[in-house]
């Protein structure tokens, strides 16, 4: 599709790595999922990976509730996740990326609270005083 010696391909190349700099990415790091926690807020935790994949098998804080909507269904599975009763919106997948792309998205639709959990499921995993004996 994209040739990579055309001079538009490269022209787009250099736009799109210039506004990804640009972009604020509403990362979270586990220690601040933590917090929120623990300070009582009622957090949606989205888990993006495909289904097969899903979803994080462990104890669950009850303020916590997980959803599994893939990353490559988002558009039409987010419908079912009742978003605006959470204060807060914490997406994870294995490792951050998927994630990223995900509360970045819902960013875009005006939900300020929407997060990717740094490290993904290892970062989710690590907070032991959450959660010390649970399966990805």
């Amino acid at each position: 599709m994209c040739n990579a010696t055309d001079s538009m391909t490269e022209q787009f190349r250099g736009v799109l790595d210039a506004k990804m700099r640009e972009l604020e990415w509403p990362y979270m790091s586990p220690e601040n999922y933590q917090k929120a926690i623990e300070n009582g807020e009622n957090i949606a935790l989205i888990d993006v990976r495909k289904s097969l994949d899903c979803c994080y098998v462990g104890l669950q804080h009850p303020s916590v509730d997980l959803y599994n909507v893939p990353l490559n269904e988002f558009a039409s599975g987010i419908c079912d996740v009742p978003l605006s009763k959470y204060q807060t919106i914490v997406c994870i997948c294995v490792g951050g990326p998927k994630s990223s792309v995900a509360a970045t998205i819902l960013r875009m639709f005006e939900y300020d609270n929407a997060y990717f959990l740094g490290g993904g499921i290892k970062g989710l995993v690590s907070i032991s005083a959450l959660d010390n004996q649970g399966d990805v």
